[in-house]
């Protein structure tokens, strides 16, 4: 026994609904999201990554979450 269709179909659309708000993010909101959420990177690895100082990672993800929340918010 496992989801069934209509759990399956919401599961897909959230997916979707979430990768398009990551794409219209900025590309450095979008950076910081992908490698301290998705890749699990701390602040420290991700400003070296990113090139920038650990401040302006905190900036980015920051910045990148409320538009992440206002893009999603009728996930809610």
């Amino acid at each position: 026994t496992g989801p069934g269709p209509q759990d399956r179909l919401q599961h897909a659309q959230s997916w979707r609904d979430m990768s398009a708000a990551v794409k219209n993010l900025p590309q450095r909101q979008r950076e910081a999201f992908m490698l301290r959420v998705l890749e699990g990177l701390d602040v420290a690895e991700t400003a070296r990554a990113m090139g920038c100082s650990e401040g302006s990672v905190k900036t980015h993800l920051s910045r990148a979450m409320h538009h992440l929340r206002d893009q999603l918010e009728e996930w809610r």
